[in-house]
């Protein structure tokens, strides 16, 4: 069986460095596969590529059997391709409940004005409703974004994305700053949002969260994938204990 998602000797060049160096990379339908490297190791450069935000320097990217890497990124959307970013920027003033309903409407209509004026009905309520469930967002859906914490708005950024629809979700570091409790319920969503056949590739520092939430791991250095494996295979790897996880200061990553 093909990949759902695949990248072909992927790079990215800014000038003379190489953020992305022909990086192959694949996820499978019904994965959770994590990207992880140290700082500046292109593992952001390489979803941005993907979702589109970037264009490749050379090779190409591929999802369910077509080519994608010429198309622009709402085109990517609109096919089932969502992400998340590092830092969360909710539409501060509106609701929990209202920053979903602009997800469901971009899809729909060509602008958010639109999307407020004609997504208000009965079948989108109730999508937007099925989202706040899944995510466990019901207790905070009339809140204004701008007075909650960071770990609820990252759940928000999150069914944002859902709301798209997709069938690949790409999550930038979506436990940075939160607490392990909160760690943990998020590693849970995830298992949810597979079950809903949503496939997740996500970047992560966190080494517990990955460990936890992720059936294979691809590592990246210097804009180079250096491993790939389980997340057992991995953490016994000698080459990522050397770049990342720290093998001099005795690190533990099980």
């Amino acid at each position: 069986m093909s990949p759902l998602l695949e990248t072909k000797a992927v790079s990215k060049h800014f000038g003379g460095l190489k953020a992305v160096d022909n990086v192959n990379v694949h996820l499978d339908e019904g994965e959770i596969l994590g990207l992880i490297g140290p700082n500046g190791a292109g593992k952001t450069t390489l979803l941005n590529l993907i979702s589109g935000a970037l264009s490749v320097s050379t090779g190409t990217i591929w999802f369910k059997g077509l080519r994608i890497d010429h198309l622009p990124a709402h085109v990517r959307a609109r096919m089932g391709i969502a992400r998340t970013f590092q830092i969360v920027r909710p539409f501060a003033k509106l609701s929990v409940k209202d920053n979903i309903l602009v997800g469901l409407g971009c899809k729909q209509y060509s602008s958010i004005f639109a999307s407020f004026r004609r997504c208000r009905n009965a079948f989108v309520n109730k999508q937007v409703e099925e989202i706040i469930d899944l995510v466990g967002l019901s207790q905070v859906k009339d809140m204004p974004a701008h007075t909650l914490p960071l770990g609820i708005l990252r759940r928000v950024e999150i069914a944002r994305a859902l709301a798209l629809s997709p069938v690949v979700l790409l999550l930038d570091e979506p436990v940075a700053g939160l607490t392990e409790e909160e760690r943990v319920g998020v590693a849970q969503l995830l298992q949810k949002i597979r079950d809903q056949s949503v496939s997740v590739l996500l970047v992560e520092h966190t080494m517990s969260f990955v460990m936890r939430s992720c059936g294979r791991i691809v590592v990246m250095h210097h804009g180079k994938k250096i491993a790939e494996g389980t997340p057992q295979e991995v953490a016994a790897n000698p080459r990522v204990i050397e770049v990342y996880l720290g093998a001099r200061k005795g690190a533990n990553v099980t």
